[in-house]
């Protein structure tokens, strides 16, 4: 989802129209612009994201649980683990995980890292809206197929762990253009719909959705 100039927010969708011919071109992602107020609905999320700082009013524990939590914050201090326990004992329930190494990252933490999330979600009888993947290496709209395939690869891996943690979707970057010598927007779009065409029936297998976000540095 992004704000737009008016202040209303766009729901990006990915999906398939109904003549494809399963090469990629049935794919389109459309926006659709969406009032503020109902920005979070998608997610579940029946408010916005709460950031508090210093001076700044503290909302009581049965408020607290009623916001979504983006944990990007806390990515360079904490691991998910620990980050996920910290608001929790201040009375947050529901989170969207970021997807960042040291924090969580699927193939480092492992198998291990997953269930001690999950462990973690079932005690203090938590939610975890979505596992949002940020990491720029990751690019979706690449000319070079073979990183295309590897980008595709780390977010199907990204779904899989959204179905076990029983998360609504996942969030994806479309990808990134050469700064100095960008390829052709229609080029990029194309790149960034044959992904789509290889991700999409991982993600209706999983049962999750492909949440696709704007980024300062994507060409999108």
């Amino acid at each position: 989802m992004a704000r737009d100039a008016g202040g209303g927010w766009r729901r990006v969708v990915a999906g398939r129209r109904s003549d494809d011919a399963g090469h990629g071109r049935g794919v389109h992602v459309r926006t659709e612009r969406r009032r503020a107020a109902d920005a979070c609905t998608d997610l579940g999320v029946s408010r916005a994201v709460e950031t508090a700082g210093p001076g700044m009013q503290v909302t009581g524990r049965r408020d607290r649980a009623r916001y979504g939590i983006n944990t990007y914050s806390f990515t360079q201090t904490h691991r998910a683990c620990e980050c996920l326990e910290q608001l929790a004992d201040l009375g947050y329930r529901r989170f969207e995980i970021m997807l960042v190494p040291g924090h969580f990252w699927p193939s480092l933490d492992g198998d291990v890292g997953q269930r001690e999330v999950e462990s973690l979600v079932v005690r203090n009888s938590l939610q975890i809206l979505s596992p949002n993947q940020p990491n720029l290496d990751v690019n979706l709209s690449s000319i070079v197929p073979k990183m295309r395939d590897h980008s595709c690869a780390v977010i199907a891996r990204a779904i899989e762990l959204a179905a076990s943690w029983n998360a609504k979707g996942v969030v994806i970057n479309p990808g990134k253009s050469n700064p100095v010598f960008p390829a052709p927007k229609k080029t990029l779009t194309d790149c960034f719909r044959r992904s789509l065409e290889a991700l999409l029936p991982v993600a209706r297998r999983a049962g999750v959705q492909l949440i696709v976000k704007n980024h300062p540095l994507s060409y999108l």
